[in-house]
């Protein structure tokens, strides 16, 4: 029915348990649902032993470590047994309303979808909110609808690849890009940025103004959630009003 991939973040700390979470959820949306897990993040063997699923850490990287979106996409794709992909980042909780979903999108040939997603504390001290429109977590398409070999080589979990896809799905591909905010929910687990310290230095690392520099060179500019030329609506694709 559907695989998830991702390229995670080091098993210690709070994602030990936010990701543990997460990949448990991908497993139990439906029967036969395949997780991979790409990248050679500390833990992540010992991870995908543990849930039994594949993993993959012979993948290209840049100069500061971190994995490369276009050969994460590569792998996981090549590897996925279902027609349908969901690429997500490695904190994000999902539920039925996937499967829902991809009912009500079997008559669109070449679908992209992507939605906002709520963010919620695991610790409980805040309340849930949706997610700004600039941050795409997840991305479901069906399997050879999606260029991995076209991808610039952006740095995962950095910023403006999320951008740079939703740009290259509605104006490069010729997908039907689709925003399913109302229809699927996709819990985020907020958590903090320890490779940098916090989000605020990661947002001001040479790392992120590499990805920035690349978004620029291959779009015209950032592409967001809300410029999906679709929404799919109780069940019903429209065009976005």
């Amino acid at each position: 029915m559907i695989t998830f991939f991702t390229s995670p973040r080091p098993f210690v700390g709070e994602f030990l348990e936010i990701q543990r979470t997460a990949i448990a959820s991908w497993l139990s949306v439906a029967p036969g649902a395949q997780a991979l897990l790409v990248g050679a993040a500390e833990g992540t063997a010992k991870m995908a032993k543990a849930f039994g699923i594949e993993h993959y850490s012979d993948v290209a990287t840049n100069e500061w470590g971190t994995e490369l979106a276009p050969d994460v996409f590569r792998i996981g794709i090549e590897h996925a047994r279902h027609e349908w992909i969901c690429a997500l980042n490695g904190d994000n909780v999902v539920s039925g309303d996937i499967l829902t979903a991809i009912e009500a999108l079997a008559h669109v040939e070449k679908p992209f979808v992507i939605g906002q997603r709520t963010d919620v504390d695991p610790s409980g001290k805040e309340e849930p909110t949706l997610h700004q429109v600039n941050g795409v977590d997840w991305f479901l398409f069906r399997k050879g609808t999606v260029p991995a070999d076209d991808i610039p080589p952006f740095a995962v979990g950095r910023t403006c690849h999320d951008n740079w896809l939703v740009w290259a799905a509605v104006e490069r591909w010729g997908l039907t890009v689709i925003d399913a905010t109302h229809d699927v929910l996709m819990i985020h687990l907020s958590h903090g940025y320890p490779e940098y310290g916090s989000k605020e230095k990661m947002l001001q690392s040479e790392e992120k103004r590499c990805n920035a520099r690349i978004l620029w060179d291959n779009a015209p500019r950032p592409y967001r959630i809300d410029d999906a030329p679709w929404a799919l609506v109780n069940g019903e694709v429209r065009p976005r009003g």
